[in-house]
């Protein structure tokens, strides 16, 4: 059984208090380990915005007690980001649900559960650079998200590659869909009626089961912020 949660909605449409905005997952996956080590890495950071100052975040991982692996974080993280590098030896075959956390005094959590598979062979896909964003009303912003998969695996157009938490006014157009690869544009013409701050959840998926999952920050802000 492949159990993935998100522990903040999905396609939010709340706007975050300034300083007390929840923390983002840069990057989050699926991982499968079968006669070699693995070693990846989940990520996690939340911007410093002008009045506000920075406090430590903490990540914990739990779900992997009794397993051959190994978490290591880090002793000092820059201000505004933290990580923890997760080694994986093989196993009997097994699953485990992995649920990472990411915290900051005075701010909500969020929180990803995602599995580690033993036993199996499979190449996690792997997205693109996220960056946050900021765009204002009446004018085009675009950009683009990709995701790829050494072996070949990805599931087509939005099933391999879905954009969640985009404003209404936002248009989606698949400008690559392969097994290896998808890169798709995003036009938004925002309004004023939209702005705000909102979670973007960018996710990858194949065939097999693996994910990769990454958040962006999107600001539709006034003129001169």
């Amino acid at each position: 059984m492949m159990i993935v949660s998100l522990g903040v909605s999905v396609v939010p449409a709340s706007v975050w208090a300034a300083c007390n905005e929840t923390p983002l997952f840069s990057s989050a996956s699926t991982q499968d380990v079968m006669n070699e080590p693995k070693v990846f890495v989940v990520s996690a950071r939340k911007p410093i915005l002008p009045g506000c100052t920075p406090k430590p975040l903490w990540l914990t991982v739990a779900g992997l007690e009794g397993a051959a692996a190994k978490v290591i974080v880090p002793d000092y993280n820059p201000p505004g980001q933290v990580s923890a590098t997760i080694v994986l030896e093989p196993d009997r075959p097994q699953v485990h649900s992995v649920v990472y956390t990411v915290t900051e005094a005075g701010s909500p959590g969020n929180t990803v559960t995602l599995p580690v598979r033993y036993g199996k062979e499979n190449a996690t896909p792997v997205l693109g650079p996220i960056g946050d964003l900021t765009v204002h009303p009446g004018r085009i912003f675009s950009f683009a998200v990709s995701v790829m998969d050494t072996d070949g695996g990805l599931l087509p157009k939005e099933d391999g590659l879905s954009i969640d938490g985009l404003p209404d006014s936002a248009r989606v157009t698949y400008k690559r869909s392969t097994p290896n690869e998808i890169v798709a544009h995003v036009e938004i013409v925002a309004s004023n009626y939209d702005k705000g701050i909102r979670r973007v959840v960018i996710r990858g998926k194949d065939k097999d089961g693996g994910i990769v999952l990454g958040e962006m920050r999107l600001k539709i802000a006034a003129k001169g912020e």
